[in-house]
């Protein structure tokens, strides 16, 4: 529980700080945001099994994308991609909107697909000792987003759409 506390302490410093140095952005997602795009399942299998072949020998990209599919195709609302040490996350990572709990914890995350946004039905999610640096601007639009956990990361900023967490506790 202290870890959690200090992590949303350093995320409202640093959005009580972002408002002081921008104090024309208000707490919408801006205009010209990158658009968060939907796939169908057959898009969003390509583009999984595109990004598995990709990936580096240390990384259990099999393993995740046996786990993504899965979730796709049984309409899954957790997923757990904890400790697979993944660099990155397909691009079509959106298009699993049933999710409502999902764990990445214990990766090498830089960063995260733009169309992380259209999760909209996440309440939970785990991005501790992962090696963020930013979140997608579409991150605001996570609308149900009730718990974050991202100890343990390089986050040096966060996007304007920060603020439109209303559920965010």
């Amino acid at each position: 529980m202290l870890k959690y506390l200090h992590i949303m302490d350093r995320i409202n410093l640093l959005s009580e700080t972002w408002k002081v140095w921008a104090p024309e952005v208000n707490n919408t997602i801006p205009e010209n945001a990158s658009p968060v795009t939907e796939c169908n399942e057959s898009t969003f299998i390509s583009d999984v099994e595109a990004w598995k072949n990709e990936g580096l020998v240390f990384e259990s990209r099999g393993e995740a994308a046996n786990r993504m599919l899965t979730c796709m195709q049984n309409n899954e609302t957790s997923l757990d991609l904890s400790n697979l040490n993944l660099k990155t996350l397909p691009n079509s990572f959106g298009s699993l909107a049933s999710l409502k709990v999902l764990d990445l914890d214990s990766n090498q995350l830089t960063s995260l697909p733009n169309s992380f946004g259209s999760l909209a039905s996440l309440g939970r999610l785990y991005l501790n000792s992962n090696q963020l640096t930013s979140l997608p601007n579409s991150f605001g639009s996570l609308a149900s987003l009730g718990r974050l956990y991202l100890n343990s990361n390089q986050l040096t900023s966060l996007p304007n759409s920060f603020g439109s967490l209303a559920s965010l506790e």
